[in-house]
């Protein structure tokens, strides 16, 4: 199951959610930098109109985390900018939870209690 969680931002936001994930995935140890790499190629292909699951959506999330202490250590950035990348990523972070808890419960209607999948 995949959510469109990015559908709602313009080009600038979605350049700056690449860049985000372009720096994140340097600063991470290389098994999950090849993770992270999917979920890049993923938002430079599609856009806005990318498909992400939870991970990919928790990637973006520390991603502009990263972006914004990056942001507020450069004595360049505006306070209104740091804390407009701090929002993004909580709009992702909410959406993110939002799906899990979405994804959970028609998991959980579908699943057979009486089944032996356990």
């Amino acid at each position: 199951m995949k959510a469109l969680p990015l559908q709602s931002y313009n080009q600038s936001e979605i350049a700056l959610i690449q860049d985000a994930l372009r720096v994140y995935m340097g600063s991470v140890p290389m098994t999950a930098a090849r993770i992270i790499l999917t979920d890049y190629i993923k938002v430079m292909k599609n856009g806005n109109k990318v498909q992400l699951d939870g991970m990919g959506m928790e990637h973006i999330y520390y991603a502009l985390l990263v972006k914004s202490n990056e942001m507020a250590r450069e004595s360049e950035s505006s306070h209104i900018e740091v804390k407009a990348v701090t929002k993004m990523a909580q709009e992702i972070r909410k959406k993110r939870i939002h799906f899990q808890q979405t994804f959970y419960k028609t998991y959980m209607l579908n699943e057979d209690y009486r089944s032996n999948s356990v």
